[in-house]
C-alpha cells in the first residue's frame, strides 16, 4: 500500500466515524431534540460560514494547485508559498468585512425570530469571527494537503466539528445549556479549525520558517493572477455549493431549511469516499499534469471514475432501500422527502462518475475555466432554483441541484477530453451503473418485517452481497477483484 493510497485509506476511516457520529447527531439527535426551525438555523449558520469562507479564502486551494510544484527544485520558495497564502488570507477577512454586514440580516435571518435565541449583535460577530477562523484555516490545510497529508483535514472537519457538535446537543439535552449555550458553543468549534490545524504543523515540523525570500515580479505577477482566477473560481463553487439552502430560505423558511438539510446529509453520505481520493490524488494530479505525463493522468482520471463509483454506488443503495427505517427515527416533519434524498444522491454519483474533473482543469493552464463553468452553472442552478422550489419546494430544491451538478460535469468532461483526450467514462463505467441498477431492482422482491432494527440489518446485509458479487463476477474492477482474491486466498 502506497502512502497516497494509506492517506485515503485513514481518512476515510476517520471520515466515516465522524459520519457514524455525524449521523446520530444530525439524524436522531438534532430533529428530535431540538425544533425544526431551530436545526434550520444551525443549517444557516453553517451555509454563511462556509459561503464566506469560501469565496473570502482568495482561490488559495487553485493558487497552491498551479504554484506548489512549479518550485519543486527550490524548496525555500515552495515552503514560503504558505505565507504568501497567510497574507491573502489576511487580506480576504478584510475584503469579507462589509459583504458581511451588508448581507448578514438576509444570510441569518435576522429579523425573524427563532425560539429560544436571540440574533443580537453578540451573534453576528460571532459568525463573523467563525468566518474568519475558516478563511485562516483554508490557508493552512491547503498548503498541508499539498504536502500529501489528508489526514488533519478528515480529523477536524469530521471528528472535531462533529464530535464536537454530537457533545453539544447532550449538554442541550441533559440541560447544562441553553439552546442560545448550544449555538454560541457550536460557532467556537469553528475557531478551533486553525488552531489545530497550526498545532499539527508544529507537531509535524511543517511549519516553514519565516525567512527572506524573494520573489521575481514575474513570478509575483503570476501569484496575483492566480490569486484573482482562483476568487472567482471560488466565488463560484461557494455560492453553487450553498445557493439551495439560501433559496430555500428565500423562498420557503428556516422550517423548511432544517428539513431540507437534514434530509441532504442522507444524499451526500454517499460521496464521503470519493471526497477522500481526490484530495489523495490532488498532489498526484499536480505533479502528472506539470510534467504532461498524459498517460498516466488518463489513467488515474478513468480509474478513480469507475472506482469511487462503485463505493458511492454502495452507500446510495444502502440508504435508498433503507429510506423507510430512516423516516422511523426522524419526526414526521422529516418524512415524504425520498426525492430529496434520490436526487442529491443521484448528484453525486454524477460527480462521481465524472472523476476529477476540477483538478485536473485547476493543475492545468485551464484553470480559468473552472471560474467561467462555475459561474455558468450558478445560473443554470438558479434558473432552476427559481422554476422548481416554488413548484415542488424542497424537492425542487433538490432537482435543480442534481440539474446543475450534471451541467458543470458535463462541460468539464468535454473541455477535458478536448485539451487532453481523456475520458472518465469507460467499459467499466457502465458495468457499474448496471450492478447498481439491477441491485436496487432485486431490492424490491425482498420481504418487509416488521422489526425494524432485523429488516435495517437483513436488507443492509443483502445489498451489501447481492452488489459486491455483481461487481465481482463482472470484474468491473481489476483492483476491487485483486483485494477479494487475496482476501480468499488467506481465507
Amino acid at each position: 500500500m502506497n502512502k497516497r493510497t494509506k492517506q485515503a485509506f485513514y481518512s476515510t476511516i476517520i471520515s466515516y466515524t465522524g459520519v457514524v457520529i455525524g449521523f446520530f447527531t444530525s439524524a436522531v439527535l438534532l430533529p428530535h431534540y431540538l425544533l425544526v426551525e431551530q436545526v434550520g438555523l444551525v443549517k444557516l449558520i453553517a451555509a454563511t460560514i462556509g459561503l464566506f469562507a469560501g469565496v473570502f479564502s482568495l482561490g488559495v486551494h487553485q493558487f497552491f494547485f498551479r504554484a506548489f510544484h512549479a518550485y519543486s527544485v527550490d524548496s525555500a520558495k515552495q515552503n514560503n508559498l504558505f505565507y504568501v497564502s497567510l497574507r491573502a488570507a489576511l487580506f480576504g477577512v478584510l475584503v469579507a468585512v462589509p459583504f458581511y454586514f451588508l448581507f448578514h440580516t438576509e444570510l441569518l435571518n435576522i429579523d425573524n425570530v427563532t425560539k429560544g435565541f436571540s440574533k443580537s449583535t453578540l451573534f453576528i460577530l460571532a459568525v463573523f469571527l467563525a468566518i474568519a477562523s475558516r478563511i485562516l484555516y483554508n490557508a493552512i490545510i491547503s498548503f498541508i494537503r499539498m504536502k500529501g497529508k489528508i489526514i488533519v483535514d478528515s480529523f477536524i472537519q469530521n471528528i472535531v466539528l462533529k464530535v464536537g457538535l454530537f457533545f453539544l446537543i447532550v449538554l442541550f439535552t441533559i440541560g447544562a445549556v441553553s439552546y442560545s449555550g448550544f449555538i454560541y458553543l457550536y460557532i467556537f468549534i469553528y475557531l478551533l479549525f486553525p488552531v489545530v490545524a497550526i498545532i499539527y504543523m508544529i507537531k509535524m515540523q511543517y511549519l516553514p520558517k519565516l525567512g527572506r525570500v524573494k520573489y521575481e515580479r514575474t513570478e509575483k505577477k503570476e501569484f496575483y493572477r492566480l490569486l484573482f482566477f482562483g476568487t472567482l473560481a471560488s466565488l463560484g463553487s461557494s455560492i453553487y455549493l450553498y445557493l439551495d439552502t439560501f433559496m430555500v430560505n428565500f423562498f420557503l423558511k428556516e422550517y423548511d431549511v432544517g428539513v431540507y438539510g437534514t434530509m441532504f446529509l442522507f444524499g451526500v453520505i454517499v460521496s464521503i469516499p470519493s471526497k477522500h481520493l481526490r484530495n489523495a490524488s490532488v498532489s498526484k494530479i499536480s505533479e502528472f499534469v506539470a510534467n504532461n505525463n498524459l498517460k498516466e493522468l488518463g489513467s488515474l482520471y478513468k480509474r478513480l471514475g469507475t472506482n469511487m463509483l462503485l463505493v458511492g454506488g454502495g452507500f446510495f443503495l444502502g440508504v435508498l432501500v433503507n429510506m423507510d427505517f430512516i423516516y422511523s427515527i426522524l419526526p414526521d416533519d422529516y418524512r415524504n422527502t425520498y426525492y430529496v434524498v434520490l436526487f442529491i444522491g443521484i448528484a453525486q454519483l454524477v460527480d462521481m462518475v465524472t472523476s476529477v474533473n476540477f483538478e485536473i482543469i485547476a493543475s492545468s493552464k485551464l484553470y480559468r475555466f473552472n471560474t467561467y463553468i462555475i459561474l455558468f452553472s450558478i445560473l443554470i442552478a438558479i434558473l432552476f432554483n427559481v422554476v422548481f422550489i416554488p413548484l415542488y419546494g424542497i424537492e425542487g430544491a433538490a432537482l435543480g441541484t442534481l440539474m446543475a451538478v450534471l451541467c458543470i460535469n458535463l462541460i468539464r468532461m468535454v473541455l477535458i477530453s478536448k485539451r487532453f483526450e481523456i475520458y472518465p467514462v469507460s467499459y467499466g463505467t457502465l458495468k457499474g451503473l448496471f450492478a447498481i441498477s439491477a441491485t436496487y431492482f432485486i431490492m424490491f422482491f425482498f420481504p418487509v418485517f416488521d422489526i425494524q432494527i432485523l429488516d435495517l440489518v437483513l436488507r443492509s446485509l443483502s445489498v451489501f452481497i447481492i452488489y459486491i458479487l455483481l461487481i465481482y463476477i463482472m470484474n468491473i474492477s481489476s483492483e476491487f477483484n485483486q483485494v477479494v482474491d487475496k482476501f480468499l486466498r488467506k481465507g
